[in-house]
């Protein structure tokens, strides 16, 4: 496995927002994703993006380790100074990557050094709140395994009928009917100036019209069209 430290650069401004991964390729699709959908959790970032367009940046691996403490630790150390000179919102390193595990005494050590007296103002702490609460999830823009997908259509089949033992209201039962139409329901009777006709199909095959069509004027009550259950 290869651990990679990145950085997503603009030509223009020389600032770059710094990152870690065991996968470049996947995290590199959710950042573009993130950042052509207006979404990315670093405003910073988002903002320069949105002035200078993506062909102004530059995301490229900048130094790979051989294990996840040194990748952290070089990461750490790139965003030890102001982070003013970066587009990243907080000093936190992406945590994902040590898959929950203890720093070691020897790392612990090292970030010691590394930033004792260093002090976090309240106006920061709250920043970076603020930044966690709009950070999405990893996930977006990527596809489910069929494992998973197989996990969520079982999840679904057991889960009871919420509407089991409801009685709907009388306007409840006029929008459900209006949603019907259009699916070849024989309960459905559309009634124009020239007759009546037994479902949405029927009705357009003797207009010549789309069922859209149909379903349209049904429902705005277009051209005196209307409609009533069979």
């Amino acid at each position: 496995m290869m651990y990679s430290v990145y950085h997503i650069k603009s030509k223009t401004s020389g600032k770059a927002y710094y990152g870690s991964t065991t996968n470049f390729k996947r995290r590199t699709h959710q950042h573009t994703y993130l950042l052509h959908r207006n979404m990315h959790h670093s405003m910073h970032l988002q903002n320069a993006w949105n002035s200078y367009g993506k062909d102004d940046f530059l995301i490229e691996i900048i130094k790979t380790f051989e294990n996840q403490e040194d990748m952290l630790l070089f990461e750490k150390s790139l965003l030890s100074d102001d982070l003013r000179n970066t587009y990243n919102v907080s000093t936190e390193v992406n945590k994902q990557h040590r898959l929950n595990r203890p720093h070691s005494a020897e790392t612990k050590a090292k970030l010691s050094i590394l930033f004792k007296g260093r002090t976090v103002t309240e106006e920061t702490k709250e920043k970076i709140r603020q930044a966690r609460k709009l950070q999405p999830s990893p996930m977006i823009g990527l596809p489910h395994s069929e494992e998973t997908k197989q996990k969520i259509r079982l999840a679904r089949a057991k889960q009871a009928h919420t509407n089991n033992g409801m009685k709907f209201t009388t306007d409840q039962k006029q929008r459900m009917s209006l949603a019907k139409l259009g699916k070849e329901y024989p309960r459905i009777k559309v009634i124009t100036p020239d007759g009546e006709f037994v479902g949405v199909k029927c009705a357009a095959q003797h207009y010549g019209l789309t069922t859209a069509a149909v379903r349209y004027r049904v429902k705005h009550n277009s051209f005196g069209w209307s409609h009533a259950n069979i």
